[in-house]
């Protein structure tokens, strides 16, 4: 696990965030994101990447639905769908969501040998 950046990085995380937010660029938000993360996604050598808004049900604990999502990456449409099922499952909204920025690998949700799991 990496616990320090190099100045290089730091210079490229600045520039992604300055290259999404430049005003003088005609981009919507969600084209933005996607620059953005595609960045991050290369600096970090990632797979996939999702970004998504979500709306939390304060009433049901775990019950949280998606409403703008932004991705890539995806092998085809069965991960993709693998991943849906899986961010819509209570129990892993009660672990992950309430309202709270988490960041995780998805090998926290692999069984070796195994497709994603269910938490």
């Amino acid at each position: 696990m990496v616990t320090e950046l190099s100045v290089e990085d730091v210079a490229r995380i600045v520039r992604l965030v300055a290259d999404a937010s430049d005003p003088t660029v005609e981009l919507l938000l969600p084209g933005r994101k996607r620059m953005l993360l595609e960045g991050i996604a290369e600096l970090v050598s990632a797979d996939m990447w999702m970004w998504n808004m979500s709306i939390l049900n304060p009433e049901l604990v775990g019950d949280v639905v998606a409403t703008n999502v932004v991705d890539d990456g995806w092998q085809g449409d069965q991960e993709k769908s693998q991943v849906a099922d899986l961010l819509s499952q209570p129990k892993f909204n009660q672990r992950f969501g309430g309202g709270s920025w988490t960041l995780f690998s998805a090998n926290d949700f692999l069984r070796p040998g195994q497709d994603l799991a269910p938490c």
